[in-house]
């Protein structure tokens, strides 16, 4: 308990001094990682898992030699487990932020029958881990070649006195009988899966950054307990990898036929049994008994409130100042002086009115708490409301406790993008990994700290559902200035493919920059601005950054091709003389790109009162052509530039 509070406190104060800064990236950084990035994931990913572990294997087998090799007594548990302890939890960190760093083939069929990779990447990071843990074991060898001839007179042996086959690969004691073996090695699995996911779990809420260190310090443990009598390989890549470099530099094929063929697999498939069984085991017995209230709370961790109380104040104390500077008759006089000094610090906005002796006028759009305006007088009369899109009840999901804090929504068309989006931030920022709280399958919906990462499907009918059942979810909720994001793709006009369009503003297929809508058989048409400071902030953001960038009108079409001007639909009723011409027209009037959603997106937003940016990247550019024709990697790339401009604001903005 006291090492569990120790851990808790210190880790509060090193997200508190380190997170409560913003991240400001050295722009020489910037520019060499762009260059030497590698682009295909899985690429990444295995360069990660051989560098770990030939890192692992290299420094824990010079540990060993360096132990045994000595004069005096050979190695000791405690000496020795304490080096594997440091150079685990090295090897881990290297890692953790790539793949987890798995630098175990157990481990890596454990994500895979937990649907966390494909079994083609499980093999993969299998052969990645092997080749990483031969080579750490090759250059351990000859770092300390001259050491073991000194010992073993240059006659390698696999036991005896003068032995050191043993110091590379594991070999059982001369007590272990063949049962004894497999059971050992299942034990040591399998109380190894248990401690990393206890060490996991989200619901123990043990800081990211402390995760590394204390698995390492469970491989310590059960070296130091179980190590006597085969000194605990539990991993495959370790232990065969150095085997195949013993049987090359001439200990002999005995490393494999040793014991009659009874050990050198039993470390290899032990392992993939003991492993998954444990994790199930953890979870069974004890993750899935954990309330689901732990989690939530965690997702309002202690951490973001110190934070966001922080945020909380200032906002609030705007918001109270620009209900009265709204006003255009408060008490006895006029303008904002009047409601300042007679409601001062104590002014609340209920219905456009602050309180009973101070009033602020029609203009002011506070309700309660939250200047979210909400027209539609039946929602706010009624206590029940239900979001049947998001699956979200008013009244049972408890909506001021989980979206009370939330200042930004970040939204795109994609749902697994918005995911990864989600995912990636949290990871970035320190989080936990966040939760779908949407209970419907329609959309998706994500909360890392005061920032939502929502889906919102192809063109302005779904988006217009997703953020009318957001306004009135935040509106319930009681948040107070909200902004939102629309972060997709597009199509460039007169802009090269990975540009970043930052939109200054939207129009409709007529060129006006309103938003159609009918409404009981009538026309109705709404302003579609977007808000010019958020628009500053994202462009200053991306040209810190170097992102390409441009700024100008985005054309929300009806369609994605004849509403385009694209030719290769199956409908075309236009030459391409007229797609040119129109396409030259909208261009010279500033328009930078197509999509189909940003009118609807700015008019129900300004009609909420709520600040409104759209930035999306150019796939292509419509002036030489129709077809998107981009490989993975590339298109890869150009979907996470306009993340990576936003990702950076809300870092910067919230101090992450």
């Amino acid at each position: 308990c006291y090492l569990k509070f120790v851990i808790h406190n210190v880790s509060q104060l090193y997200v508190f001094y380190f997170h409560m800064k913003p991240i400001f990236i050295p722009q020489y950084r910037i520019q060499l990682k762009d260059r030497f990035h590698i682009r295909k994931k899985i690429y990444r990913e295995l360069l990660c898992e051989f560098c770990c572990t030939w890192f692992l294997m290299f420094t824990g087998t010079g540990i060993n030699l360096n132990e045994s090799l000595r004069n005096g007594p050979g190695k000791t548990y405690l000496s020795g487990n304490v080096g594997w302890v440091l150079v685990a939890s090295m090897a881990i960190h290297m890692g953790y932020n790539i793949t987890g760093s798995h630098m175990n083939p157990a481990f890596s069929f454990n994500s895979f029958l937990l649907n966390m990779l494909t079994f083609k990447d499980f093999i993969y990071y299998s052969i990645a881990q092997f080749f990483g843990a031969f080579f750490g074991s090759f250059c351990a060898y000859y770092t300390f070649i001259d050491a073991i001839n000194n010992y073993d007179n240059g006659f390698r042996q696999l036991y005896g006195d003068k032995a050191t086959a043993h110091l590379f690969a594991t070999f059982p004691a001369p007590h272990l009988t063949f049962v004894g073996g497999i059971v050992d090695q299942f034990l040591a699995s399998f109380i190894l899966a248990i401690c990393v996911g206890v060490v996991t779990d989200i619901n123990n809420q043990i800081p990211r950054w402390a995760q590394p260190f204390l698995i390492s310090t469970a491989i310590g443990i059960i070296g130091g307990s179980l190590g006597m009598n085969a000194s605990n390989a539990m991993n495959p890549a370790r232990d065969f990898g150095p085997r195949v470099l013993l049987f090359i530099v001439g200990y002999g094929w005995e490393v494999f036929s040793f014991n009659n063929y009874l050990w050198f697999w039993i470390p290899i498939v032990i392992p993939m049994i003991g492993i998954p069984i444990g994790t199930w085991t953890y979870n069974i017995l004890i993750s899935f008994q954990i309330e689901d209230e732990l989690y939530f709370h965690d997702i309002q961790s202690e951490i973001q409130n110190k934070y966001l109380e922080k945020i909380e104040n200032s906002l609030h104390k705007k918001l109270i100042m620009d209900c009265c500077n709204k006003g255009e008759s408060c008490g006895s006089g006029k303008g904002s002086d009047a409601c300042k000094a007679k409601c001062g610090n104590d002014c609340k906005c209920t219905n456009c009115k602050c309180g009973a002796s101070c009033k602020c006028g029609d203009n002011c759009k506070c309700v309660e708490g939250s200047d979210i305006n909400i027209t539609n007088k039946f929602i706010q009369q009624t206590e029940k409301d239900f979001l049947y899109h998001f699956g979200l009840d008013k009244q049972s999901d408890e909506f001021d406790k989980t979206f009370k804090d939330v200042k930004i929504i970040c939204t795109g068309g994609c749902y697994k993008r918005i995911e990864n989006y989600a995912i990636m931030f949290a990871k970035e920022v320190g989080l936990p990994t966040p939760k779908n709280l949407c209970k419907s399958y329609r959309y998706v919906l994500y909360k890392t700290g005061p920032v939502l990462w929502i889906s919102h499907g192809i063109g302005s009918a779904s988006l217009s559902i997703m953020l009318i059942e957001t306004i009135k979810l935040l509106y319930h909720a009681k948040a107070t200035n909200v902004s939102y994001i629309r972060i997709g793709t597009s199509g460039g006009v007169g802009v090269d493919g990975g540009t970043v369009v930052i939109s200054s503003g939207s129009i409709n297929g007529e060129l006006k920059q309103e938003h159609i809508q009918y409404v009981l058989g009538k026309k109705v048409t709404h302003p579609a601005t977007l808000d010019k400071q958020l628009q500053s902030e994202l462009m200053e953001t991306a040209k810190k950054l170097k992102i390409p960038y441009d700024t100008g009108l985005t054309l929300c079409a009806d369609d994605f091709y004849e509403g385009q001007g694209r030719l290769d639909g199956a409908f075309c009723n236009y030459t391409e003389e007229d797609k040119f011409n129109f396409l030259n027209k909208i261009y010279k009037i500033g328009v930078r790109n197509f999509e189909m959603e940003s009118t609807c997106f700015a008019s129900l937003l300004n009609r909420a009162n709520i600040k409104a940016a759209i930035i999306c990247v150019a796939l292509l550019n419509r002036l030489n052509g129709d077809q998107i024709d981009l490989d993975n990697n590339t298109y890869h790339e150009f979907e996470m530039r306009p993340y990576k401009i936003v990702s950076q604001y809300l870092k910067n903005k919230f101090i992450f």
